[in-house]
């Protein structure tokens, strides 16, 4: 279990924190466009199981690291609704499949960092 809870954190600490790739150039060049940081989607929050402080941790987690977080569930997701983001967490607290074919189509489109968590 404690073995489990530190490959968790360091997956969260290394998708956060992998740096933008690009050149010199486009790091000095004003960016237009303004993305968020974080988009953390759940499915479900799990209350009466044991995952039911995961959402929270992660939260905590992503505050630790300075990073702010708009967190929507997976059944409230909108179209192209990642696309706004610089990284995207995707916390799945239950074993029922995601019924939202938008949102599986966005994840399949998706090029920056993500991170799904939790069951298949």
């Amino acid at each position: 279990m404690k073995r489990s809870f530190l490959i968790f954190i360091i997956l969260i600490v290394t998708v956060l924190t992998v740096p933008v790739i690009g050149t010199q150039a486009a790091v000095n060049q004003e960016n237009t466009s303004v993305t968020k940081d974080v988009l953390l989607i759940y499915d479900q929050l799990a209350v009466d199981t044991v995952y039911r402080d995961n959402l929270n941790a992660v939260e905590t987690l992503l505050s630790a690291l300075s990073r702010t977080a708009e967190i929507v569930a997976i059944d409230d997701y909108r179209a192209g609704q990642m696309s706004g983001y610089q990284r995207v967490i995707i916390l799945k607290n239950t074993e029922n499949p995601i019924t939202n074919p938008v949102f599986s189509g966005d994840c399949q489109n998706y090029s920056h960092p993500l991170l799904y968590i939790g069951f298949i």
